[in-house]
């Protein structure tokens, strides 16, 4: 058992930025978004077919000075908003919605301090008209499908542009007013060597996290054709703690040779007895 406590200390103010750009250019300057910013988050833009949806957070000289009023405008959604929920996971009024709101156009650019980021992330913002705190309400817990499979492959970031083309032709066919469509929410995420079996072990990657409903026929094969094209084409590495279907072969061409086998190594020294061993580790390290 450990025993941690945190202190969250005043720190430099940051701009939390959310932003939309037409999805083909935001592609083609990932890149460039990704080094002239500290943090860079994105996915398809619920609202808006063409067009992707950013988040940036960055350390600024500016000031903290807001009085404004904040408000928790995140889920759950209640009472008659809840109606509203199941329409909006369907595309195709999303669409419509959309235009009618020009949710394409519209964005956020808020300076907080550092440690109050994450609460931003999270629906924490100034209080705005009691229409937009409605709508995203209902927004969040109609997008957040916590009883869908989750697969996180992370890909190098300079292949990226041939992953989106790889998702987009193995995506299944589906009506537009169907609630199963299958989405992927990206962070971008620097290479770093702490960690052996890190997915970001010595390369730049973007963390794709793709979400399918489980009670679709279609997901579990669209799922397989994404990963093992992936990991052919793009080398991709699988997140360890979410679906994934590659055994220990596969996986050992993702690594360097000798972290495999440091790491088994200390498995070895560690656990002996085969104590933490399971069908899981079995399949993907064989140990």
């Amino acid at each position: 058992v450990v025993e941690v406590t945190v202190a969250v200390r005043r720190s430099t103010p940051c701009v939390y930025r959310l932003a939309n750009m037409p999805r083909q250019e935001f592609i083609g300057r990932l890149d460039e978004l990704a080094r002239s910013h500290e943090y860079l988050r994105f996915t398809q833009h619920p609202f808006a077919d063409t067009s992707m949806l950013y988040l940036t957070i960055d350390a600024t000289t500016e000031e903290y000075r807001s009085t404004d009023p904040v408000r928790y405008t995140g889920p759950p959604a209640g009472g008659a908003a809840w109606l509203a929920v199941h329409w909006l996971r369907m595309p195709g009024i999303r669409r419509v919605v959309g235009r009618a709101v020009s949710a394409s156009r519209r964005g956020l650019s808020v300076v907080v301090p550092f440690s109050m980021s994450l609460f931003v992330r999270d629906g924490v913002i100034p209080n705005k008209s009691w229409g937009e705190a409605l709508l995203r309400r209902i927004g969040l817990r109609a997008f957040n499908r916590n009883d869908w499979l989750n697969m996180e492959l992370a890909i190098p970031r300079e292949r990226f542009p041939e992953f989106a083309q790889l998702f987009a032709e193995k995506l299944p066919r589906m009506s537009a007013f169907s609630t199963s469509h299958p989405y992927y929410a990206c962070r971008v995420v620097g290479g770093a060597r702490s960690v052996l079996l890190g997915p970001n072990f010595e390369r730049d990657v973007v963390f794709v996290d793709i979400h399918v409903d489980p009670r679709a026929p279609s997901s579990d094969g669209f799922l397989r054709a994404v990963e093992a094209e992936s990991l052919q084409a793009f080398s991709a590495r699988p997140h360890w703690g979410k679906v994934f279907f590659a055994g220990r072969e596969a996986i050992r061409k993702l690594y360097p040779a000798s972290n495999i086998d440091a790491f088994l190594a200390a498995k070895q020294r560690f656990d002996p007895g085969g104590v933490f061993s399971n069908d899981y580790s079995r399949r993907v390290l064989g140990v």
